[in-house]
Formats: C-alpha cells, structure tokens, sequence
C-alpha cells in the first residue's frame, strides 16, 4: 500500500512537475542566448559558441539559440554545421522577421556550393522581411551568377527603391556591366561618385565603362583622379 501511494505521488509530482520544468528550461535557455550575445557582440566568437551550445543543450525548441549558434559557426567557419542549426532555427520559427539569419544561412550556402538553395533561403527571406535592401541584393547577386541578369537587375533596382545607397548602386552597375548596358552602368557609377566623392573604386571601375564605350580621353582622366585620391590618402 505504502509503495503504491509512493508510485502514484511519484506519478503525480513529475506530472505537475513537466510545465515547470519546460519553463525553467526555456528561461535558462535564454539567460545563456543574453550572455552569449554579449560575447558575440564582442566578437568573441568562441565564448558565445559555448554559450549558444549550452543554451542549445538546455531548450532545443528555442529558436534563438538555434538561429544564434548557427550564425556563430558560420563565423567561425564551421559552415555545413551552421547552415544545419539555422535551418533548425528557421523551422522553430517559420515567420522569422530576423534578415540577419537568412543572410548567414544564404551565404553559407553559397560557401558550400548550393546557390540555387541560397536563392530559396533569401526568397523566404524576401517575404517577411519585406523592406529588406540587403536580401535583395544577395538574391540578384546570385541570379546574375546564375545566367539570369534580368532577375537581377529587378532585384538590384528594388534594392535601390528601398536604400538609395552606394553599395546597390554598384551591384546593379555590376548586373548592367553583365547585361553590355554600359550606359546605364556608367549612369549609375557617377551617381556612386555623387554620394562618394572620393570612392577610387567608383572611379576606376567608371574608366572600364568608358573605355568600353571607347572614350578613352575620359577614362585616362577618371584613373587619375583615382590615382590623386589614392596617394592622398596615403598622407
């Protein structure tokens, strides 16, 4: 009798234990997922890598934890293992709104050979992050890789409709470049030199154009003034 009723108590105490037990896990979770991001904040990748591991061990269903400890790997270049706990992280929680985790997920996959995987991964992307300029871009970076420019080129000037910024202007003067619109390339590589009077890179890379154009009077001056920043710089 008395061990019965030690069974049943037993039973009983691990059952109205269980809900408990998944909350204290879940805030444990997330007490490392906190520390870690300090330390990752710091780029103290191995120390957050320890954190992000323990906050795993303690909720696997955290999808923090997953999506943090793989961003980490993939710092650490640990990619094969990282694309796995971001995917992870990403099915935990299929509505993520983080752009960060589905750029360390693309772009470990393009690291590791699967493009076309990486296009799926900012697509999704693309969906619940939908003022992402820099998904975007990573997507028509790829489809230009890929042979298909005019998918590119799409997601470049969108890219740019969200941040008008240097950096979407030369990779969409990039997918014109591909495309032998050089017009339209050499437009939007003055618009860089517009935003950024001393880019050197804007300037040499405006020279190709125009000796593509066959203005070579014009190129030889844009690869001096490059030149003049250049040495300035070094003083």
């Amino acid at each position: 009798m008395a061990k019965s009723l030690i069974a049943t108590s037993a039973a009983l105490l691990m059952t109205i234990s269980l809900p408990a037990l998944a909350q204290n896990n879940r805030q444990l979770a997330a007490t490392y997922c906190t520390r870690g991001g300090i330390l990752l904040g710091k780029h103290n990748f191995r120390g957050a890598l320890q954190l992000f591991e323990l906050s795993v061990k303690a909720d696997p269903t955290y999808a923090m934890a997953q999506q943090l400890l793989g961003a980490t790997l993939a710092e650490l270049d640990r990619k094969e293992e990282a694309i796995d706990h971001l995917r992870e992280g990403l099915k935990l929680e299929p509505n993520c709104t983080n752009e960060t985790i589905y750029l360390e997920l693309g772009h470990a996959l393009v690291l590791t050979g699967k493009p076309k995987e990486a296009i799926e991964v900012f697509s999704k992307g693309i969906t619940h992050c939908k003022k992402s300029s820099e998904l975007l871009c990573e997507r028509g970076l790829l489809y230009a890789h890929l042979n298909q420019p005019e998918k590119g080129l799409q997601d470049a000037t969108r890219a740019i409709e969200i941040t008008p910024n240097p950096h979407f202007y030369h990779q969409r003067a990039i997918i014109y470049k591909q495309l032998h619109d050089y017009n339209k390339a050499l437009k939007d590589y003055t618009t860089i030199l517009q935003m950024e009077p001393n880019s050197t890179a804007a300037y040499s890379e405006r020279a190709q154009v125009y000796k593509a154009l066959g203005k070579m009077d014009l190129a030889a001056k844009d690869l001096e003034k490059g030149k003049n920043i250049y040495e300035m710089d070094l003083k």
